[in-house]
């Protein structure tokens, strides 16, 4: 079997027996185990809320002059950060290990990892409801820092 992880949906019986087939056929031994997790399933975020995002940031763009790559930048640290601090323990332990060597008085390696993590996190991994989240915050934002009025649909 690979080393590479696969993530196989289950929807319907032929799904579980495809599943199960795989399991049967991996190799596994005490010094090579393999994990298997089953969790209910939640679709990451759809392209109509992506092209939502970016559409937004146009419009913030349009309205203030600040370019989007910027505002994208900004509103990464300033909501996707904490989404994903919340829901994702490894990246919490990430920051929270910036936050440290911070404190230690490493200013500028924290900033120089701070600025990775940023550059680094995207909402293509986001669940709907995370991006959900997220769009909710921007629209917030939007308009009680900037005064803008966002519109809901992609078409609108």
């Amino acid at each position: 079997m690979s080393k590479k992880p696969f993530t196989v949906i289950l929807r319907t019986p032929a799904d579980v027996k495809r599943a199960q087939a795989i399991v049967a056929r991996s190799q596994v031994a005490p010094e090579s185990p393999l994990e298997v997790i089953i969790r209910p399933y939640q679709r990451t975020r759809s392209q109509e809320q992506n092209r939502l995002l970016w559409k937004w940031y146009g419009i913030v763009e349009a309205e203030t002059g600040q370019d989007v790559e910027s505002l994208h930048m900004e509103m990464k640290r300033r909501f996707l950060v904490p989404i994903l601090r919340r829901d994702d323990l490894e990246f919490n332990e990430m920051v929270e290990s910036v936050i440290e060597l911070r404190k230690s008085g490493h200013h500028e390696a924290a900033d120089r990892m701070r600025n990775i993590i940023l550059q680094m996190q995207t909402t293509t991994s986001l669940k709907v409801k995370q991006m959900t989240e997220y769009l909710e915050h921007i629209e917030r934002f939007a308009g009680d820092e900037l005064g803008i009025t966002l519109a809901r649909g992609i078409n609108d």
